[in-house]
Order: structure tokens, then C-alpha cells, then sequence
């Protein structure tokens, strides 16, 4: 019997190499049972190694040289590989910053457990399920946006698409993020899930609430199921993020699964303030009235698109586009925006209601003292267009306002900006250095065409003057806001009235005489002709010393000295007058201009007035220097006839 079984076995295999084409032998049939026993007792050896410390240490050492981060596993730690889905299970996981960041961990993991699909060839392998319980996560992004969660060095190409995640299940994980990039600080828990809503739909959702940047803020992500997710379709996506003052909602998708370097997504936000949006997406703005805004965000690689914006804050508006991206691993930045109506009084803190937040001792100014957000001008690249077709600034409307500068580095130079002023025409050049701790502004800045006679006029009566007057402004000062540029300024101020007229009154005022008085009193209106009158300031620390001062008219020259303090907006002038013609009487009493810049008054001490007699000296100025005044504020007024008898006059005093 043992030999007739035998002689069967042998059959068979000679049959099997038979049908195979191999010519049978009894050498061939033991090669093939040896290498049966060999295969058996290797997968045995290989069960053995895959469950032992050796191999453990092994697959750590090669995913830790492939990622270039220290990873280590402290507690249990079970991998499957003989299966179609390979599973891995550990516990007390540690994973270190790559190679690019600071020393220091990306993750601690109680526990991980990872399901894949068997790797084939022609196939994308696909994460079946993530867990991650007892996470905690420490991400960083840096000024060159470097992070310590991307998986392949900066300027490196990345090696496929990813992987594509059917389930993510990551409860209470504990998050700090520092993104230096996007100015985002958050400290607080997050976690992510399916849900299924009462209609059966399953969506991912990503929640969260903690800290950010300094602020109570909760956030919610729900996307599409992951289990249904494609890399030939978009992934959707709604989003909603709040803190205390702002809400902020949206919805999008990402054009190519799971690769967030493509974005599209509209949003809308509200809020007390514009300053508060900083609060959940990092972005510095100033303090405003409460507002609300929309529009549209497009990302491409490094480049992102705002467009489509549309902001209302107060009875103002704002909307346009704001392109980002880094160029040479700087960030750079083109807006062109567009305001039909731009209030400063939007701008600033308001309470609740909208109203302005001010101090009790605190008046309005004509200068406001908004603080904008200059220092993040700091280390940044921009080109930037500014319009409005209304522009105001108190009771002073700029129309048609456009400018358009540059920002190199911290440097901001507009070396362009128009605007009309009531009847007036305004040019000029506005350079702001935020690289110091408190910014720079030097302005140059020219108004042309001014009359005169729309301010300080009384209901019936003629203004005191009228002409048109052409002025330049340059100065140089410290601060955040205009009132605090003004208040530090150093430079020159300089006005020009080429000819105009002048109530009879105020110019015999002046003389002084009492029938000057007569006229003033009695409120006749009788205008005399000014051939000229220059007003030149030397500013000092926020102070304008007047350096010339004259008002050249037909019965008298007027002189004048004094100060405007740009701080506290007081005005504090003394005009004298020489009288061309005899007067029965003169008095040397004064007329003084008191009171703010936006509410002066002209008067005259009475008791000086009745208690001097005689002839009155007239102020002496060096009037030398007048022409290169009017040179400077005008070449061709240098040429003006009666302006320059004026300097003639002065020239032969």
C-alpha cells in the first residue's frame, strides 16, 4: 500500500510538470516540497518578526528617516500587514518638528490607529480611517510660511496628490496654533466627526472653541461625507467662526480634494468694528463703526483674491479687490478700492448705537485722531488705489479724491493724490516710513483756486474776505493718525491771496482808528480792494510761528504775528495796520484772532483802544524774503503785479 501511494504522489507530480512543460523527475519533486516547507516556515518567521521589538524599532527608525522628524512610540504599538486593509495601532505617540522648524513637537497622540488599503501598483493608496484620541496638536506657520505639518521640504515639488481620508474620527483635541503668517493665535480644543442629520445626510464636521488671538471665539466646518469624497469632483464646504463683536459665515470648495491651495469661497461678516475681524482671521484694520462686509475669496497656490468686496461701516462704504501672494518669499500686496462716500468719523470707536466713543474733555477736531493701523505697513511689499468720490473730513468734503502709491518694505510713497475742495483743486505727495517704531509721514500737498469767501460768513451780511487764495503745505511728523502728524509737525506753511476784496471795516479795523470802529459797529458791508496778501508760517513741534503775515490793501497795510498750535487747534494772531492815508484819529490798539481753526474770532481790546492815542509803528517784518514765498507756492505768482509791488514796497523799507 505504501508503495502504490508513493508511486500516486509521483504521478501527480509528474502530471503537474507535465501540464506545465517540464520534464519529470524525483529531483524536481523535492525541490518543490523543500521550497514549500522554506515559504511556510518564512511567513512564520515573518509573523513572528512583524509582532517583535526588533521590527517595531525598525518601521519607526525608516518612517522617521523618511519624514526627517524624530517619532517615537512609548506604548503599545500592533501593526497588520497580512491583510487587504493593513492596519496599524499605537499608542503614546510622539511626533517632532521637521527638519525647517524650531525644535520642539508637532503632535503627542495617546492613540493612533490607521487603516489603509492593501498598496497595489496601479492604484492611489486610500486612508480608510484615521482616530486620533487624546491629541495634542502644536502648529506653526512662520513668516515664509513654512510649516511644521507640511510633509516635504520648502521649494520642494510634492510627490502626488495625498491620500485621500474616508473617515476621520478625532475627539477633544487639544490645539495651539501660531500662525505668524495670517497674524492667527488659537488655543483651545477641536474636534472632527461624521454627523448624520435628521434626513439621514452624513457631513463631515470640524468644530472648535478656545482663544483667538486673545479673544472667546467657537468655530464650525461641515463638508461633504468623506466616504463619498472624489478627486474628480469639488469639495464643498460651509463654514461659521464667532467671537464676542463678529461673525463671520461663508460657504466654498476645494477644487481638487483634499488640496487646500485652491480655494474658492464666498463670506460675509458683521461686526461692532472692522478691528475686530482681527480677532478671527488675523487681518489688522482700524477701529470703525459697526459694520458688515461680503465678497468673494479665490486661491491659487500662493496667490489669494478678494474680489467683489463690499464693506458698510457708519454711512460709509467701501468695495473693490485685494490680490495677496508671496513673491521671493515676501509678501506682497495690489488693492484697488473705491468709495462712493468715506466719512473719518466712521472711523475711530463707536459704541453700540454707532455713535463716537469720545472723552468728556475731548472736542472734535478737524484733524480726527484715528489711529491707523500704520505699523503693519512694517516689512511689506503693495501697490494700492484709493478713490472716493466723497471724502470727508469734518466739515471739509474732498471730491473726486484719488491716489495711488507703492509700499516697499515698510516705505509707503503716494507720489500722486488729487482731490477737489469745494471750488479748489488739491495735489500733492504723501510719503509714510512705518519701519520706526512710531511711522514718518512727510506730505507736500497744494491747493489752488480757494475762495475765500465761502467761510466765515454771516447769514445777510458780506464775508470779510474774498479772493482766491492758493496755499502749500510741507511738513513732516510722528504718529498714527493725521491729528498726531499735525501735532509733531516740522516743515512750512505758506498762503497767497494774488487779489481780492476786504470789508472796509475789518481793514480800517486794523488801522486801528475809531471810524474803523464806527464801520464795524454800524455793520456796513463796503468792500476795498487787496492787492495781495501772504501768510507764511514756520512750524515747529506741532506750532506755526508766523513768519510773514501781510494783507496789502487800499487804505491800509496790514502786518501781523502770532501762532497756531496744531495740538489744541487754537489760534492765537495779532494783526497791526498802517494806514496809507491821513486819519483824523488813530489808535494803536490791535485787532486780535482768537478761538479754534475751525471757529475763529476777530476783535479788539477796548480798554487798550480808549486809553492810547498817537501815532501808531507799524509791525516791521523783513519782507525780503516774500518773493521766494510766492515762488514757492506758485512760480507764476512771483510774477503777479501786485504782488510783486508788494515786495517791491518791502524791498525799498
Amino acid at each position: 500500500m505504501g508503495k502504490q501511494r508513493q508511486e500516486a504522489s509521483s504521478d501527480a507530480v509528474n502530471l503537474c510538470h507535465a501540464v506545465a512543460g517540464m520534464r519529470p523527475s524525483r529531483t524536481t519533486s523535492m525541490v518543490v516540497l523543500a521550497m514549500l516547507g522554506a515559504a511556510i516556515v518564512l511567513l512564520a518567521g515573518a509573523a513572528v518578526f512583524l509582532s517583535s521589538d526588533s521590527f517595531r524599532r525598525m518601521l519607526i527608525d525608516s518612517l522617521a528617516a523618511r519624514s526627517g522628524r524624530r517619532i517615537e512610540v512609548n506604548g503599545r504599538f500592533r501593526v497588520d500587514f497580512i491583510s487587504f486593509t493593513p492596519h496599524v495601532v499605537a499608542e503614546r505617540v510622539i511626533i517632532g518638528n521637521p527638519p525647517w522648524m524650531p525644535p520642539g513637537n508637532t503632535a503627542e497622540i495617546e492613540r493612533l490607529s490607521l487603516v489603509c488599503d492593501i498598496p497595489l501598483p496601479w492604484r492611489k493608496t486610500t486612508i480608510r480611517k484615521l482616530e486620533m484620541t487624546g491629541a495634542t496638536l502644536h502648529l506653526i506657520r512662520d513668516e515664509a510660511s513654512r510649516t511644521n505639518w507640511q510633509t516635504h521640504a520648502p521649494g520642494t515639488p510634492r510627490g502626488g496628490s495625498g491620500h485621500l481620508i474616508r473617515r476621520l474620527y478625532m475627539p477633544n483635541a487639544r490645539l495651539d496654533l501660531n500662525d505668524a503668517r495670517r497674524h492667527i493665535q488659537f488655543s483651545g480644543k477641536v474636534s472632527a466627526h461624521d454627523v448624520r442629520g435628521a434626513d439621514g445626510a452624513t457631513w463631515l464636521r470640524i468644530a472648535g472653541a478656545g482663544q483667538l488671538n486673545g479673544r472667546a471665539a467657537s468655530f464650525a466646518l461641515n463638508g461633504d461625507p468623506l466616504a463619498t469624497a472624489s478627486r474628480e469632483r469639488p469639495y464643498r464646504f460651509t463654514f461659521a467662526e464667532r467671537s464676542a463683536a463678529a461673525r463671520l459665515s461663508g460657504r466654498g470648495f476645494l477644487p481638487r480634494p483634499f488640496a487646500i491651495d485652491a480655494l474658492d469661497a464666498t463670506f460675509e461678516v458683521t461686526g461692532a468694528s472692522m478691528h475686530d475681524i482681527f480677532f478671527l482671521v488675523g487681518m489688522h484694520l482700524p477701529n470703525t463703526a459697526p459694520f458688515r462686509m461680503s465678497g468673494k475669496l479665490t486661491r491659487r497656490g500662493p496667490r489669494s483674491t478678494f474680489s467683489d468686496m463690499q464693506a458698510h461701516f457708519g454711512e460709509s462704504d467701501l468695495g473693490g479687490t485685494i490680490v495677496t501672494e508671496r513673491i521671493r518669499d515676501r509678501s506682497h500686496v495690489t488693492a484697488d478700492l473705491h468709495a462712493s462716500s468715506f466719512r473719518l468719523v466712521d472711523l475711530g470707536r463707536h459704541d453700540a448705537s454707532g455713535a463716537p466713543i469720545r472723552t468728556k474733555a475731548a472736542k472734535p477736531l478737524l484733524l480726527p485722531d484715528v489711529q491707523l493701523p500704520l505699523n503693519v505697513l512694517n516689512r511689506r511689499d503693495a501697490a494700492i488705489r484709493f478713490s472716493a468720490d466723497t471724502l470727508l473730513m469734518r466739515s471739509m468734503p474732498l471730491h473726486a479724491f484719488d491716489a495711488t502709491g507703492t509700499l516697499d518694505r515698510g516705505v509707503l510713497k503716494v507720489p500722486e493724490l488729487s482731490a477737489a475742495f469745494r471750488d479748489a483743486h488739491v495735489t500733492g505727495s504723501v510719503t509714510i516710513d512705518a519701519r520706526h517704531e512710531t511711522p514718518i509721514t512727510d506730505a507736500d500737498l497744494r491747493v489752488s483756486g480757494l475762495q475765500l469767501g465761502q467761510f466765515f460768513r454771516k447769514a445777510g451780511s458780506q464775508p470779510p474776505l474774498e479772493g482766491l487764495l492758493y496755499a502749500r503745505v510741507q511738513i513732516a511728523g510722528r504718529g498714527n493718525s493725521l491729528h498726531q502728524v499735525a501735532a509733531s509737525a516740522n516743515g512750512t506753511l505758506t498762503a497767497v491771496l494774488p487779489r481780492g476784496s476786504m470789508r472796509a471795516s475789518l481793514a480800517e479795523l486794523a488801522g486801528p482808528n475809531l471810524r474803523g470802529l464806527g464801520l464795524m459797529l454800524s455793520d456796513k458791508d463796503a468792500a476795498t480792494p487787496v492787492r495781495c496778501a501772504l501768510a507764511s508760517f514756520q512750524a515747529r513741534s506741532g506750532t506755526l510761528n508766523a513768519a510773514h503775515l501781510v494783507i496789502d490793501t487800499e487804505p491800509v497795510l496790514i502786518t501781523g504775528v502770532g501762532s497756531v498750535d496744531l495740538d489744541s487747534e487754537a489760534v492765537d494772531l495779532t494783526l497791526r495796520g498802517a494806514p496809507k492815508h491821513v486819519r483824523l484819529v488813530r489808535m494803536r490798539s490791535p485787532v486780535y484772532v482768537r478761538g479754534s481753526i475751525t471757529h475763529p474770532s476777530l476783535g479788539v481790546n477796548p480798554g487798550r483802544l480808549l486809553a492810547q492815542a498817537g501815532e501808531a509803528a507799524a509791525l516791521g517784518i523783513a519782507l525780503t524774503p516774500l518773493a521766494a514765498a510766492l515762488a514757492l507756492v506758485d512760480p507764476g505768482l512771483a510774477q503777479d503785479a501786485d504782488c510783486s509791488a508788494l515786495v517791491q514796497q518791502g524791498n525799498t523799507h
